[in-house]
C-alpha cells in the first residue's frame, strides 16, 4: 500500500504547479486583453501624412481667388456660398467648392481627370473617381437654371465648364 504522506506531498505539488499555471494564464489573460483594448481604441491612420506637393499648391492658388463669376452665378471661396443673380441659393461643402474652382479656373478648358482626382481628392483610384462622378452631377444640377453654363466631359480624358457666349 502507499504512503498516504507521499499521495498528500503528490497532491500538494500538484496543487502548486495548477496555481502557478493559473497565475501564469491570469498575466497572460491582461496583457492580451490589453492587447485588444489598444487595438479597439487605436484606429488605424487610412493614409500617411501628406507632404504638400505641387497640386497642392494650385489649389491653394485656386481657393485665394476670393470670388469667381461663372456665368449669372458668383461663388464666393471663403463662406462655400453660391449666388444667383446676387442671391443665395446654397451653401456648399468644401470638395464642391474646390472641384468647382478646379473648373472654373480654367473657364472654356478640358481639366485632366486624373489632375482633377490628385488636386481635389489627393488620390487616384476608382472610388474617388466615381465619388468626383457624383459631385459632377451634383455641380451640374446646381448650375443648371443658367442655361449658358455646362459642364461637359470628354470620355475617359476629363471635365470642361463651358460657360457660352449670347449670340
Amino acid at each position: 500500500m502507499e504512503d498516504p504522506n507521499k499521495k498528500i506531498e503528490q497532491l500538494e505539488s500538484e496543487m502548486k504547479s495548477i496555481l502557478a499555471r493559473i497565475d501564469e494564464l491570469k498575466i497572460e489573460y491582461t496583457r492580451k486583453k490589453s492587447e485588444v483594448r489598444n487595438l479597439i481604441v487605436r484606429k488605424p491612420e487610412r493614409h500617411a501624412p501628406r507632404k504638400p506637393n505641387y497640386i497642392d499648391e494650385v489649389l491653394n492658388d485656386y481657393l485665394h481667388v476670393p470670388v469667381y463669376n461663372i456665368g449669372n452665378y458668383r461663388l464666393e471661396v471663403n463662406p462655400r456660398v453660391l449666388y444667383l443673380d446676387g442671391i443665395k441659393i446654397v451653401s456648399l461643402t468644401q470638395k464642391e467648392v474646390n472641384l468647382l474652382v478646379v473648373l472654373a479656373a480654367n473657364i472654356n478648358e478640358f481639366v485632366e481627370r486624373k489632375f482633377t482626382l490628385k488636386t481635389v481628392w489627393q488620390e487616384v483610384n476608382y472610388q474617388n473617381s466615381r465619388s468626383m462622378d457624383v459631385y459632377v452631377c451634383k455641380l451640374r444640377k446646381l448650375l443648371s437654371d443658367d442655361p449658358k453654363i455646362s459642364i461637359v466631359n470628354q470620355h475617359g480624358y476629363g471635365f470642361k465648364l463651358v460657360i457660352s457666349q449670347p449670340v
